[in-house]
């Protein structure tokens, strides 16, 4: 026998269920009148009922229904996971969205008992097959009969084939009659203390563990059309949270088995009546059953639930706690601390890529499994916490990364093109307006267990650290009609909490300020300016590789006036066929980002590497009070490259108008094309009449109506009239991003690029304009300098005209096209001054910058020896200045000697 903590849950103490039953404020009153409905349609069922409800591994599971398929019937576009299923209403069927129709045509649920075998298995042979026909057209001679008939393994017209009963098992009869029922009813247990919810989830799970251990999603499942990796009753990642799920449900009901004497008696007469081996005397049996031969199948199988790190770890934690946490407590610290220290590795997180989505969602799962810790033992808590100190950086993680409040870096597989993320990502924070709806019990409407609270997470982990910024994160989180601070069901709020909040609020304002930093481990730059609607972002990701990763080593982001005016295109849009379909695939080409490509091609590497393939250094940065930027080089990008370094500063006109320099120095290779692409817009083109040119990039590509001008007029322009089909802009916005090409020798050229508008589920292709600038040699050493100046604004530009003028080096000859200096007129008069050199290494573009030596602009009549100098003149006058790297700035005969920094 495994041991147990008979008798009692492990991470719902005795006093917070108490708490839970008795609270009487209207929100958690709301909450329990929620979570007992939810769990109605289960309390109504008969034991017998319940327990049919789980099935044998005799009929192929789907993951789709058809992964890039459409309706039998209207034809309508039906990707991924569109389907819809409604298994207690409409039992097994199908739905299609579009036309409503139901799928399949057959009586499948009859068809399906004439199958039962003497263990009430599904034998296919034993089914009648004489009930497979559509029962609208039950005459054999009408062309509909056999029209959408599914016997378990699919119906088939031609080439095309439709899963209906194979999905309906996972997303209908697995994941809401039963992973949801008894979600439901653990809650409502939970939140009730009648222990008849508690004996009909013991009678899902005894079941469950009947025939779990035989599920292998391997041999017995599709995805994708193909044969599936591994799993349990679903593929490996979504059979890690439901275990997880049924873990926790099994826990939080087990005081009630103990006499669920109901229960056991039912389970042994089925035992008896089909021959089963387990056939409990008691509830204490029901409970040993649930452990061996659901729980401690996973431990033993744990390579079936292998997910993202750590969500397994995290897993396999919460099995060894239920099943055995007196007896497994070394074992489980002992993984506590492994997983954490591997999670925090990367700037406190686990350096996934796709960073609104799997960088948050695995430490959601960690986060969580800490908030339980806490709930349980507030001193383990507090101990874990300095252990592990860079828990408190990963939170920093986040916040630092929020930026606007409406928008992570795109960085991997995350985000929908263009949309915001409104929400803190790594942390599912309950709502006291509609408890029936959060996290509090509610999950994709159906029932989820009570469990820790965020805000109480957040307060401990403030306690400890004393980062204010977590309180200001609690207060913007919180939706409390009556602005109290609530630590859930499960835990009281002690007085002080909401008089601390209120001061920190009080003191530091109610929204969180984005701060510039440098994630040198993550390989992400972010530099932020203004401040509440006129706040702006500007982020660079300089590596390329990792789990999720995308090719967009160097790719720019930039968030302005509640829009992505820089947007990555997001999730791959795996709806079409999978993540290695052209659609796919094209998203993770480095040509769909805002970067650049050399010799036409993807920047290498296989799609599927974990590791980290290339990574760029920050080698200066910039965070004064009106020019904000980064300089970062990343060679190892392109086998070719000896310099791939990109140099970006904001600099603020006024409160609410800025503008961007871009530089992109590339040394190597005979191609150099640089891309630039907004949003959703209209693009015109000045100065530059591009024709039809043949399509240039390589690899996975998808773009089209490629026009090349190989001699624009210097300092084209290229304007998006950004669109906001969200409504995110302030109303009667005018929202534009202008891009002027201050490139030399450089063609001007525009093309359309696909894109999928919408989520994994959605089929809906389009196309956005895309402006590059397009260098060639026959050599192999071709030297770029990219120069580009960014303009966003709403209705009028704050910049008037910009021109780009020549340096020299000490000696009086010309410092070359590397060595930066552009003038730009502001629509209020000032002018500003930039300068900078070249810093790139040995081998890349010369002459390099050293320290010490000496340039000129005549023009201008400035000389330095600074690398990087910025000016702003108001009529004749220097007001501001930023210099970086140098010692001194002579400006028409006046000299200035600068300290060292």
């Amino acid at each position: 026998m495994v041991g147990n903590q008979s008798g009692s849950s492990v991470f719902i103490p005795s006093p917070a269920a108490k708490l839970a039953r008795t609270r009487s404020e209207p929100w958690a009153v709301k909450a329990r009148e929620s979570s007992i409905a939810l769990a109605d349609p289960w309390k109504a069922a008969s034991f017998e009922t319940l327990w049919n409800y789980m099935f044998a591994p005799t009929i192929t599971r789907a993951w789709q229904v058809w992964s890039s398929g459409h309706c039998p019937v209207c034809k309508g576009d039906l990707p991924e996971y569109s389907w819809e299923m409604d298994a207690l209403a409409q039992p097994w069927k199908t739905r299609c969205p579009h036309c409503t129709e139901l799928f399949p045509k057959n009586d499948f649920a009859t068809y399906y008992r004439s199958g039962l075998d003497e263990h009430a298995e599904f034998d296919p042979s034993r089914a009648d097959r004489r009930m497979l026909f559509n029962t609208n057209h039950p005459d054999p001679d009408d062309p509909m009969h056999l029209f959408g008939v599914d016997d378990g393994e699919g119906y088939r017209d031609g080439e095309f084939d439709w899963r209906f009963i194979g999905a309906y098992l996972i997303y209908g009869q697995w994941k809401q009659l039963i992973v949801g029922g008894v979600r439901a009813l653990a809650s409502a247990f939970v939140l009730t203390g009648d222990p008849d919810y508690a004996a009909r989830a013991g009678i899902l799970l005894h079941r469950v563990a009947d025939i779990y251990p035989r599920m292998d999603f391997h041999t017995q499942g599709w995805l994708y059309e193909k044969q599936a990796r591994t799993g349990f009753v679903s593929t490996w990642h979504d059979a890690c949270w439901e275990i997880i799920d049924m873990a926790r449900a099994y826990d939080a009901i087990r005081p009630g088995l103990e006499t669920a004497d109901s229960a056991a008696e039912f389970l042994c007469q089925q035992a008896r009546r089909y021959t089963l081996p387990d056939a409990p005397q008691s509830g204490r049996e029901i409970q040993d059953h649930i452990e061996k031969d659901l729980l401690q199948v996973t431990i033993d199988g744990q390579d079936r639930i292998r997910s993202n790190f750590p969500t397994t770890e995290c897993a396999v934690i919460t099995l060894h706690a239920v099943v055995d946490s007196t007896g497994r407590k070394e074992q489980i610290d002992e993984l506590l601390d492994q997983m954490i220290t591997q999670a925090t590795t990367i700037d406190g997180v686990t350096g996934e890529k796709g960073l609104s989505a799997y960088s948050a969602l695995t430490m959601k799962t960690l986060y969580q499994l800490l908030s339980d810790f806490l709930l349980v033992d507030a001193e383990q808590f507090s101990r874990i916490v300095r252990r592990h100190p860079r828990l408190q950086e990963g939170l920093r993680f986040f916040i630092d990364t929020w930026c606007l409040q409406k928008f992570y870096p795109s960085c991997g597989d995350a985000g929908v093109f263009t949309r915001q993320v409104p929400n803190f990502a790594p942390l599912s924070f309950e709502s006291y307006v509609e408890p029936g709806k959060s996290e509090l019990i509610g999950k994709s409407g159906l029932s989820s267990i009570p469990r820790a609270s965020a805000f109480h997470f957040l307060w401990e982990m403030y306690r400890l650290s004393g980062d204010e910024e977590l309180l200001q994160l609690m207060h913007c989180a919180n939706d409390h009609p009556e602005g109290k601070i609530g630590f859930g069901l499960l835990a009281e709020t002690g007085a002080e909490v909401k008089q601390v909040v209120d001061r920190v609020v009080t003191e530091r304002g109610a929204s969180l300020r984005g701060k510039c930093s440098d994630k040198t481990e993550w390989h992400l730059s972010i530099v932020h300016s203004g401040k509440d609607e006129n706040e702006r972002a500007l982020w660079l990701d300089y590596d390329v590789g990792g789990s999720h990763r995308h090719s967009d080593g160097m790719n720019l982001g930039l968030y302005a006036f509640g829009l992505d005016l820089l947007p990555d295109f997001g999730y791959p849009p795996t709806g079409f066929g999978g993540h290695q379909t052209l659609q796919a695939l094209w998203y993770t080409h480095t040509a769909a980002h805002n970067s650049v490509i050399i010799d036409d091609k993807c920047q290498p590497g296989p799609r599927g590497s974990k590791s980290n393939l290339a990574a760029g250094e920050t080698t200066l940065w910039m965070e004064e009070s009106w020019v904000k930027g980064f300089r970062n080089n990343a060679p190892d990008m392109y086998e070719e490259a000896t310099q791939y370094e990109r140099t970006t500063w904001m600099v603020d006109v006024s409160s609410t108008a800025f503008y961007i320099l871009d530089i992109f120095r590339v040394c190597g290779g005979n191609a150099h094309t640089r891309l630039w692409h907004s949003g959703f817009a209209k693009m015109t083109i000045s100065g530059a009449q591009p024709k039809p040119s043949p399509e240039f990039v390589e690899g996975d590509a998808i773009l089209r109506h490629t026009k090349i001008d190989s001699q624009p007029v210097f300092g084209w322009q290229a304007d998006f009239a950004v669109e906001d089909p969200y409504g995110y802009a302030p109303e009667g916005s005018d929202i534009h991003l202008r891009v002027k090409d201050l490139t030399r020798h450089g063609q001007a050229g525009s093309m359309e690029s696909w894109i999928n508008d919408g989520t994994f589920n959605e089929a809906r292709a389009t196309w956005i304009p895309t402006v590059f600038t397009r260098t060639q040699s026959r050599e192999k050493a071709l030297n770029t300098t990219f120069v580009s100046l960014l303009e966003p604004f709403d209705a009028v530009s704050p910049v008037d005209n910009i021109c780009r003028v020549d340096v020299f080096l000490e000696d009086g000859t010309g410092a070359g096209d590397a060595y930066m200096a552009v003038e730009v007129k502001l629509a209020d008069g000032r002018i500003d001054r930039h300068l900078a050199t070249n810093t790139g290494p040995a081998h890349g573009i010369a002459p390099e910058w050293r320290k010490g030596s000496k340039f000129s602009v005549p023009s201008w009549q400035l000389s330095t020896d600074c690398e990087v100098l910025i000016l702003r003149a108001s009529a004749s006058d220097i007001t501001e200045m930023v210099a970086k790297g140098g010692t001194f700035v002579e400006l028409a005969g006046i000299r200035t000697d600068l300290q060292d920094e």
